[in-house]
Parts: C-alpha cells; structure tokens; sequence
C-alpha cells in the first residue's frame, strides 16, 4: 500500500459524537474522506466525510437530489470523484486501487439483472467473479434473504420484492466487510421489511458494516444505530439515532386552557424549543419541544400562576419521520435544534 495508512486514529469530521470515534484498537470499516463528485460542471457532492464501524448500520437521509445516492456509488467504485478519499477494510479505493472493492458488495437502484437467466445463474456468476465456489454456500445466502424457493426460476419472472432480495443475496457473496444498500426495502410488502430489518441487524452482529439510504424513516429509525442528513450535496450532521432526539428536545402534549393565552406564553418561554398543535385534536392540545426536560414542572408552575389551566402534561417521544420533516423545512439547511451547524 506504498506505506499508506487507513485514516484510524481519529472519527473523521462529521462523524457522531461521543462515542462514535475511531482509535487505533477499532479502524472504520469505511472512512470517506473529503468525497467530492463533479458532473458537466455541477457539484453533485462535495466534502462529505464520515465513517462507520465494523458491525454498525448507517443510514443516510436527505430529500431527493441531496446526494446520498452519488455518495453510495462513489463508495461502490461506480463513479470517480473529484476529490476526496475512500477507505473500505483498511484498503484506499480512491484514488485508484481496485483491489479495494473485494470488501464492499452493494445494491443500487434498481437491480441490474439478466432477466433470462435464473436466480442461480447469477449467484453462480458472481460467485466465480469473487472466488466462491461452493454451491452450499451460495445457496445458505438465498435461504438469509427468501430468495431460495425461486431460484430456478428466470428472473424475467421476479417480482420487484423478489429481484430486491435476490440483489441483496448478490451483494453479500464473498461476505464483503462493508454493504452498500440504496433504498433496499422498494418493493417490499410489510413481512418482507420486517425480515429485511432482521437480516441486516444479523449482519451487523456478524461484524459487517451497513451503509443504506431510505425515504422510509419508521424503517430507519428500527434498523439504523447512527444517521446522517444530506441536502444539497453535503452532510449536515451524523449522530445516533439516540442522540438525534436528544437534541431535538424532549417533547410533552399539553392541553391548556385558555388555549390563546397559554399557547402565547409558552412561544415566549425561554426553554420552549419549539410549539405546535397537535393535529385532529381540541383547542389548546399542543406539542411542546424542551430542551432541558428538567425544566418542565417550573413551566407548568408558571403557565398556572399567570392563569393558565394545564389540564394534562404527558412525555412523548416523536418518530424520526416528525424530526425530519423539521429538518427539512427549509430545504434541509437545519440541524435537529433547528439551526445551521457549521
């Protein structure tokens, strides 16, 4: 490797805090470094770094055109940067050692097959092109994704679910350190993701790292130890998912009466992160963001010495999806506190 050493002293920038840094005992299985993608004059992606660990599930979210697919192709070897660097297993990727892409297997887009051959065929195929010739094998790694039952069957035949898991099986032969999925659960009728979510926390336990972008957020938020938000080409943040709402802010459902003027003294409340109503409910039945939730029975002690009845006040924890929408309100430029981080 010309004396090159992969990036495994320190988490890259980017990277989650507390806890998620890499030392010398642990180098990432994948460190991106700088990643910058140009096409016909425009900036597709540019500076992202971050890393992911043996056995952890990273899930990258932004909204569409934010780079997270031009992100996992620059990892996949699909496409040649501009700038920057890829580390997968220890081994550079770019710039330019091939080698290094014996440790990544990936799926993206739709799945690139034959459909006049069989599923067997290809896991054949791809099996000589990684140097695994053992029929049991590839057939145990059928059986993990439920493809196994129609595999002597064209593929012209497969389902979208079915070509899904079948490129999934394929992705994972040779039991590559770093998987690649792009929005692996499209076509996936509900078993099927809840098989899917099972499958990649088992690879996780294996030790292999998971690097995958999805739109479905409930499914991210079931699978994913850490996330990072993409718009307009660059990664805002990655943190855990732990982390993320912790710095959202605990949220309560409040009900106030009156609802004017508690509703007013709260957006006026230093400690009140962020207010909403709750949706299909009565008058004054609000969301109310804390960023300390220490902080909430001295609200509740103020509301009630200015004469505002609060008649319930419950804890609540939001999905993922409700941070990401408030994300992205303004074209993803916010951090889950709402601010730009820099």
């Amino acid at each position: 490797m010309s004396g090159e050493k992969a990036p495994d002293e320190a988490a890259p920038e980017g990277a989650a805090p507390g806890g998620a840094g890499f030392g010398r005992a642990e180098a990432p299985a994948l460190a991106v470094r700088g990643l910058t993608v140009r096409s016909g004059g425009r900036v597709l992606v540019e500076d992202v770094t971050f890393a992911i660990r043996p056995g952890e599930v990273f899930a990258l979210l932004g909204p569409n055109g934010a780079g997270k697919t031009t992100t996992l192709r620059a990892v996949l070897g699909l496409i040649r940067p501009a700038a920057g660097e890829v580390w997968l297993a220890g081994r550079k990727l770019w710039p330019g050692r091939p080698s290094a892409l014996r440790a990544v297997g990936g799926l993206i887009e739709a799945p690139a097959v034959y459909p006049y051959l069989t599923g067997w065929d290809h896991l054949k195929h791809v099996g000589r092109m990684r140097g695994v010739f053992d029929p049991a094998a590839l057939y145990a790694l059928a059986e993990r994704t439920g493809i196994a039952p129609h595999l002597s069957a064209r593929v012209a035949t497969y389902s979208l679910g079915m070509r899904q898991r079948l490129a999934l099986a394929l992705a994972l032969v040779g039991r590559p350190a770093v998987v690649v999925l792009d929005e692996p659960m499209n076509g996936l009728d509900p078993p099927g993701m809840r098989d899917f979510r099972m499958f990649i926390r088992e690879l996780a336990a294996e030790g292999q790292a998971v690097l995958f972008s999805s739109h479905l957020l409930a499914e991210v938020e079931a699978v994913a130890d850490r996330i990072g938000l993409m718009a307009g080409g660059r990664l805002l943040w990655s943190r855990s998912v732990a982390d993320v709402r912790r710095a959202a802010g605990r949220r309560y459902r409040m009900v106030l009466r009156p609802p004017e003027a508690g509703e007013a003294l709260l957006r006026a409340a230093p400690e009140v992160v962020r207010l909403e109503p709750v949706p299909d409910a009565p008058p004054g039945t609000v969301w109310v963001w804390l960023a300390d939730e220490t902080k909430a029975p001295a609200l509740i002690a103020r509301l009630a010495g200015a004469g505002v009845e609060v008649r319930a006040a419950a804890p609540d924890v939001p999905p993922l999806q409700e941070l990401f929408f408030a994300w992205t309100e303004a074209d993803g430029q916010a951090n889950p506190r709402g601010r730009a981080e820099r």
